[in-house]
Order: C-alpha cells, then sequence, then structure tokens
C-alpha cells in the first residue's frame, strides 16, 4: 500500500529505511540508492515502476514515491520515479518528521 502521498528524495528515502544519512551521487541515485540499501542489509526491499499500480496496492506491504536522477541514453541527466518499498515499522508520520 501507498504510504506517503509526496514524491521522495533518494536520500530522505535511504534515510527512512536505513536510519542513516547519505549524500548519494547524481550520475545515477538509482544504482547508488540500491548499493546502499543492500550494504545496509536491506537487499529485500522492492522497487517497482510507476505504472505498477498493482503491485503496490498490496495490504500486506508498504511503498513510497522516490524521484532518482540517472544519466539518460544520451548522456543527459534524467529523472525516473519508481514505487520503493520500506520497512514495515515505517509510518507515514515518521516520513513527515523528517521531511
Amino acid at each position: 500500500m501507498i504510504i506517503y502521498d509526496k514524491v521522495l528524495n533518494p536520500s530522505i528515502y535511504v534515510e527512512i529505511v536505513t536510519g542513516l544519512y547519505y549524500i548519494l551521487n547524481a550520475d545515477d541515485q538509482y544504482k547508488e540508492t540500491k548499493t546502499v540499501l543492500r550494504h545496509n542489509g536491506f537487499n529485500t526491499l522492492n522497487d517497482y515502476a510507476l505504472n505498477s499500480l498493482s503491485k503496490v496496492k498490496n495490504p500486506k506491504r508498504k511503498f513510497v514515491l522516490v524521484e532518482f536522477a540517472i544519466y539518460g541514453t544520451n548522456g543527459d541527466m534524467d529523472y525516473i520515479c519508481r514505487w520503493c518499498e520500506v520497512p514495515d515499522n515505517v509510518t507515514a508520520e515518521q516520513i513527515s518528521e523528517m521531511i
């Protein structure tokens, strides 16, 4: 289920999940976010494309929307949004307090 109604940046998402603040490189924030989560033991959290609403409506799992900066195929900076899973203990109130 979607637990927060605003788009988050990757650093806030990582902090919500790990409790640690990271400044992420703008080259490929998506890849770097996945690496940071894996190194902190959160490699089982899923993320889905923006149009995968059927997957994020699952009431047993919690998701937030995150916008990542990446380099596009032509070398220009591009942005993608993905539904990213958060641990079960995360609440919308906690996210609001962090922002």
